[in-house]
């Protein structure tokens, strides 16, 4: 993500990094004297480290419940699953968004049933 000083073109490359085609656009343009890198804008405690928004027209930092449902990635697949399962899925979820300490909690719990279940 570093390079906006100078401007880049994604295009197909070497493995050195060279640009293969002949003729290329720019796909982001320089902004001179930049000495930031666009790579983090906000940390995760939310403090703002570069403006931004001013280059590119709707740009600006995701607000901070996105980013926090952006780190639950990967996540759980093996509960996920089965939400097709209309039937199933009724009676272990609840409607709207549950957050991190509460999924936490949830998980801690089941894992918590089924090793009960296990020592029986």
């Amino acid at each position: 993500m570093q390079g906006y000083d100078k401007g880049f073109v994604v295009d197909l490359e070497t493995a050195l990094g060279q640009t293969i085609p002949g003729k290329t656009q720019v796909q982001s343009p320089a902004i001179p004297a930049l000495k930031w890198d666009l790579s983090q804008i906000v940390r995760r405690d939310g403090k703002q480290l570069v403006s931004i928004g001013s280059h590119w027209p709707l740009t600006g930092p995701l607000p901070k419940d996105m980013r926090n449902k952006m780190e639950r990635t990967g996540l759980c697949l093996g509960c996920h699953q089965e939400m097709v399962d209309d039937a199933f899925w009724s009676k272990v979820s609840a409607p709207g968004w549950i957050d991190n300490n509460a999924h936490r909690k949830l998980m801690n719990r089941a894992l918590q049933d089924y090793a009960e279940s296990q020592s029986k």
